[in-house]
C-alpha cells in the first residue's frame, strides 16, 4: 500500500510541476545588464513617453551586480511588443525607493494597440510606501482606487507582480508575492497586451529604480526568481538586507 501511495504522490507531483510550468511562460524579459549606460531609449526599442528617458546605471541594482533602470521626474519609458497577448497575462519587476520624496509617483500602464480605450490596467507606486491599483471604465476614466494591503520599505528591493485577465477585464496586484489587491477592473477596454509604459511625466520629485522586468502568459507565480538567473537572490534574503551593509561600489541611494 505504501508503494502505491508513493507512486500516486509522485505522479501527482510530476503532473502539478509540469502544469505549473505551462501556466506561467515568460515571453519578454529585460534586466538592463546588456544595455549601454545612459538613456534607456532607444535601446531595446524602448522610446520616450515624456520629455526625458529613464537612465541605465549600475550604482543601485537588484542582486548586487549588473545594471538597472533609474526613473526620475519628467521621464517616460514605453515599449511595444509584436502580436497581442490575451487571456491571463502577468507583468513582474523588482523596484527600489531610496527614501520618501514629495508628491511624485511611478505610473504603470499596459494596453492594446487597437480597440476600445487601449488601456488595460493602471497602477501607481507612490513616494510614501503606498501602492495603488486604479479601477476604471471602458472609456478610460478612473472610477476608484484600491490601496494595496501589502506595502514596501525604503532602501529595500521589493517585488511587484500584476496578473491581468483580459477575458474578465480585471487584474490583481501582488507585492513580495503577497496579494495586495484583487479583481480590480481595467481602466479601459483593452482585449490584449501589446505595450508597457513606466513613467512620471510631471515636475514633482520622483526617484525609483526598476530591475528584472518580466512579461508572460499565466499568473507568473515564480517571476520573483527571474527565470532562475544568478543575478536574482531569494526573496527572504533580499528583504533582510539593508543597502548600507552592501559594499563593492553599490550606493545606498540618492541621485546619480
Amino acid at each position: 500500500m505504501s508503494k502505491v501511495i508513493f507512486f500516486v504522490s509522485l505522479m501527482l507531483y510530476i503532473t502539478l510541476f509540469f502544469n505549473s510550468q505551462a501556466i506561467s511562460k515568460p515571453w519578454y524579459s529585460e534586466n538592463f545588464d546588456e544595455l549601454k549606460k545612459g538613456d534607456l531609449t532607444p535601446q531595446d526599442t524602448w522610446r520616450n513617453g515624456a520629455i526625458a528617458s529613464g537612465t541605465i546605471q549600475s550604482k543601485i541594482i537588484h542582486g548586487g551586480q549588473g545594471q538597472s533602470l533609474y526613473i526620475i521626474e519628467n521621464s517616460g519609458n514605453q515599449r511595444t511588443f509584436e502580436g497581442g497577448h490575451a487571456g491571463l497575462q502577468y507583468l513582474a519587476f523588482w523596484a527600489y525607493v531610496p527614501k520618501e520624496y514629495p508628491e511624485g509617483n511611478l505610473q504603470i500602464y499596459t494596453g492594446a494597440a487597437a480597440g476600445d480605450n487601449k488601456i488595460a490596467f493602471f497602477s501607481r507606486i507612490y513616494n510614501n510606501k503606498r501602492i495603488a491599483a486604479h479601477s476604471g471604465d471602458k472609456k478610460g476614466t478612473v472610477i476608484s482606487t484600491v490601496d494595496s494591503k501589502v506595502t514596501y520599505s525604503f532602501e529595500e528591493w521589493f517585488h511587484v507582480r500584476y496578473v491581468m485577465d483580459f477575458d474578465k477585464q480585471t487584474y490583481s496586484l501582488y507585492v513580495n508575492n503577497q496579494l495586495g489587491a484583487e479583481n480590480v477592473v481595467f481602466r479601459g477596454g483593452a482585449k490584449e497586451m501589446s505595450w508597457l509604459q513606466m513613467r512620471w511625466d510631471h515636475e514633482q520629485k520622483l526617484e525609483i529604480y526598476i530591475d528584472e522586468i518580466e512579461l508572460g502568459d499565466g499568473k507568473g507565480e515564480d517571476a520573483e526568481n527571474w527565470l532562475g538567473k544568478k543575478k536574482s537572490v531569494s526573496l527572504k534574503n533580499k528583504l533582510t538586507i539593508k543597502w548600507g551593509t552592501i559594499k563593492d561600489g553599490i550606493s545606498r541611494g540618492g541621485s546619480l
